[in-house]
């Protein structure tokens, strides 16, 4: 219900009693500070409405934020502690993965050599890593070299069995990745939406990753850079060995 104008809070706050207080900021803005401040001190929780909307959705909102609030947050910032503990499971469990389907590497690479000629078996893609740095995202090819965009018979069975990526493995184990993270983007599309969207620069912060959060929830999704960047911005944020338990949990289970 509306209980009245912003001018009224003091009598909607004295009659109501709430226990929180959600600011939305806008033009219409104008509560003292320091009438919050003093709610505040007798127990009741003001909260911006990003904040809920993050802790209601566990991603930061993107669509209606000011840049330089994201890019001068301490919590925008990766914690180099976390980091160095990820990097530790994570390159054990690439190289772990890399050996199992290494049989499977080799038999793969060996029939697209055979049976999808003229061509290479990867292909390589331009992507921007860790704090910009630029490297080449490897998988397998599935496509014909003439031009018509058909898929090779070997490069279907890969598509069908979801092994078109399984190359990345090589990427992680040689540092360019990790196994979690925000998903890899092409050299000129970074480029393109850094300059489009101040803060998109942010998620060079940590490794991109083969798995992460956004990719979790937006599988069956259109894609909307917004709302990809909003889950990528609240793993930088909350990232940690439990919420990459999380992200293993929901690719595999999605239904749960």
């Amino acid at each position: 219900p509306v209980l009245g104008d912003i001018s009224q809070i003091e009598r909607i706050v004295s009659e109501q009693r709430p226990t929180q207080i959600v600011v939305c900021k806008g033009r219409d803005f104008n509560v003292p500070p320091a009438l919050l401040l003093e709610y505040r001190v007798r127990g009741i929780t003001v909260t911006d409405a990003s904040s809920l909307y993050e802790k209601l959705f566990s991603r930061v909102y993107c669509e209606d934020v000011d840049p330089a609030e994201l890019l001068l947050s301490p919590a925008l910032r990766a914690d180099h502690r976390t980091m160095a503990i990820q990097s530790i499971y994570t390159n054990l469990i690439g190289t772990f993965f890399l050996v199992l389907f290494a049989p499977l590497l080799i038999l793969a690479s060996i029939s697209l050599a055979i049976f999808s000629r003229p061509g290479p078996m990867f292909e390589s893609v331009d992507c921007v890593g860790f704090r910009n740095i630029p490297f080449s995202l490897l998988r397998f090819r599935t496509r014909r070299m003439d031009g018509s965009g058909r898929p090779t018979l070997v490069g279907s069975i890969l598509l069908r069995l979801h092994l078109t990526n399984l190359p990345q493995l090589i990427n992680l184990t040689r540092g360019e990745m990790s196994l979690f993270g925000p998903r890899p983007v092409r050299r000129e599309f970074a480029r393109s939406l850094t300059a489009l969207i101040p803060f998109y620069a942010l998620r060079f912060c940590i490794k991109p990753g083969m798995f992460g959060w956004a990719q979790m929830h937006l599988r069956r999704q259109e894609q909307n850079e917004f709302a990809q960047l909003g889950y990528d911005l609240h793993y930088i944020k909350e990232g940690s060995p439990l919420l990459d338990m999380l992200i293993v949990i929901g690719t595999l289970f999605p239904l749960l």
